[in-house]
């Protein structure tokens, strides 16, 4: 499972935080990645137990962050030209 549960709330805190925002990915212990998109659509749990995020067309999401096992910014399409 998670590696180190605090440090990934800080590094979700930090990218959510991020002016400007840049959209992040969320890999989960069972291989589903979900992309933050946008700050206004993402909750934070205040124990940070777990967050919630609504895509603009779907379902809301529960993550548990214990189950989380990476984070990490969305490459663009200029970052990925760069690699």
């Amino acid at each position: 499972l998670c590696y180190d549960a605090p440090m990934i709330i800080e590094e979700i805190e930090e990218l959510w935080e991020q002016r400007p925002f840049v959209p992040f990915e969320i890999a989960m212990a069972d291989g589903s990645v979900h992309v933050i998109g946008s700050p206004k659509w993402m909750l934070l749990s205040r124990n940070g137990g777990f967050l919630v995020y609504v895509k603009q067309e779907g379902p809301s999401h529960r993550l548990a962050t214990h189950l989380i096992t990476r984070v990490s910014e969305v490459a663009t399409a200029g970052q990925a030209a760069a690699a």
